[in-house]
This record gives C-alpha cells, structure tokens and sequence, in this order.
C-alpha cells in the first residue's frame, strides 16, 4: 500500500490514532493495554525474572571477586 500524503497525516489517521504496542512481541494493542495476550504477558515476565536473576549473579560475582582480591591484598 502506497500512502499519498504527508507522514504526520498517516500516522494521526483514524485507523493508527490510538493504539500503543506489545511489551512483548511488538503487535498493535489498544493503549490502554501492554500485552496483546496473556502468552506474551507470561513470556515477558518470564524474560524479566531471567534478567533480573542474571544482573544478582553478576553482581555477587563481582562482589566476590573484590572480595578476594581484597583479602589478597592483606594476606601479601
């Protein structure tokens, strides 16, 4: 589809107005919603609780990792 007309024009027409996209999977949703199905809402609560666990293990590591050279500092 060709549109004949101005880029401000296409995207305040009435079809694409008020609409927002899925947190998850980018499809087009109502704006009052974030996720276009209850699959994308688990998906992506699934991929936060990953993150999250990922960015405490790294950070414990790297805790841990001043930690020890710390203490061989003081031991040497």
């Amino acid at each position: 589809m060709i549109y004949k007309g101005s880029a401000m024009e296409f995207y305040m027409s009435p079809e694409l107005s008020d609409h927002d996209h899925c947190r998850y999977c980018g499809d087009c949703v109502p704006s009052d919603q974030a996720y276009c199905s209850v699959e994308c809402y688990y998906k992506d609560q699934e991929v936060i609780r990953k993150e999250k666990f990922r960015d405490v293990f790294w950070s414990a590591a790297a805790l841990i990792g001043v930690a020890v050279i710390l203490a061989l500092g003081i031991l040497f």
